[in-house]
Formats: structure tokens, C-alpha cells, sequence
């Protein structure tokens, strides 16, 4: 400990009991202080930030085999696989060395439906439909957007045939998209 850090005397007698003594300085040094810093948790896809402060030089090593000696390492494009607990080395300036972990969460994206109840005639109206998430953000054909989860396209004309995209947000702040092509039949002539 700090504690034994000081002057260390050592008396030494020879057979024919003639003592001498000598001393020696022994320093102790702290061990590094370590601040590890992520910006778990994230989603899928996203990228995995790592940071540690505290050294002079920084060996990591995780989940999936991951190992790093910058300072502050990413992972782009993260999968469920990179989950997990992840260890920094830390050597100080002093040759000392300290560990520190971090626990990096990722979370799955949500699994999005879409759909419609096309095919209608010009006139009628189309029921967009959802699922998988908390929050929904329609776009389509003809400048069509809406934040509801069943929106309707009233009195549909043929401007409104084509792909409609959704992208849903889940409790985790995750986003994934679907699709759904709503399809509007001319009256007879």
C-alpha cells in the first residue's frame, strides 16, 4: 500500500560479527485511476463508442472477439453479438496498471408490418395498417405522410397507386422500415 512507501534500512553482520548497514528508497505508486465511458445502450446497426481516460495506454477486449488498443475504440454496424461486458487495460505513466469494465447493451430492431386494404376503385377509400412498434411515420406516393399508425387515404385517386414506406420506432428508440403497395382501380368507362 501507499503506506509502505518510505527508506528501508538493512543491517547485515559478516561471520566475524562486523555489522554494516545500507539503505534503499521504496516508492509506491497509485494505480491508475480509470473513467470508462459508452454510449450503450444501441441499437442494432449503430455504432458502439468506447472510452477510457486514466493511462498512457489502453489494450480492450470484449464480446465477439473484440480487442482494440486505442484509447477510445468503435464497432460499426453493431449486432446482437456485440453485447456484452467489455474490459480496459490501463498503464499509467508509472508502469501500473489497472482494469476497469463496461456492459454494452444492444437492442434488437423491431420487426415492422404493413399493409393495406387495396385493392379499391378510384373514389374509395384505403386503410393503411401498421404493427411493431410505438411510434409511426408513413410516407408515399403523391406526398402522403402521416405520423398514425392507420392512416386512411380518403376519396383515393390513381396519384395514390404506389409504394407506401413506414418506418417504426420501438420502446428502445430503434427504428426498421416495411413496405406495403396500395393499388387504385379505375371506375369503368
Amino acid at each position: 500500500s501507499l503506506l509502505s512507501a518510505g527508506t528501508y534500512t538493512v543491517t547485515a553482520t559478516d561471520a566475524n560479527g562486523c555489522a554494516n548497514t545500507a539503505t534503499t528508497d521504496v516508492s509506491i505508486f497509485d494505480l491508475p485511476v480509470i473513467t470508462i465511458n459508452s454510449n450503450s445502450p444501441v441499437c442494432v446497426n449503430d455504432s458502439i463508442g468506447l472510452s477510457a481516460e486514466g493511462g498512457v495506454s489502453y489494450e480492450w477486449s470484449g464480446p465477439n472477439g473484440f480487442t482494440s488498443t486505442d484509447q477510445n475504440p468503435s464497432i460499426l454496424s453493431a449486432t446482437l453479438l456485440n453485447g456484452g461486458t467489455y474490459t480496459v487495460t490501463v498503464t499509467d505513466a508509472n508502469g501500473c496498471i489497472n482494469i476497469a469494465t463496461i456492459d454494452v447493451i444492444i437492442n434488437d430492431l423491431p420487426s415492422p408490418t404493413a399493409a393495406n386494404d387495396s385493392p379499391v376503385c378510384f373514389g374509395d377509400d384505403v386503410n393503411l395498417i401498421a404493427t411493431g412498434g410505438t411510434s409511426y411515420e408513413w410516407s408515399g406516393p403523391n406526398g402522403f405522410t402521416s405520423t398514425l399508425q392507420t392512416p386512411s387515404l380518403t376519396n383515393a385517386n390513381s396519384l395514390a397507386n404506389g409504394t407506401y414506406t413506414v418506418t417504426v420506432t420501438d420502446g428502445n428508440s430503434c427504428t426498421a422500415t416495411a413496405e406495403t403497395i396500395v393499388v387504385i382501380n379505375d371506375l369503368p368507362t
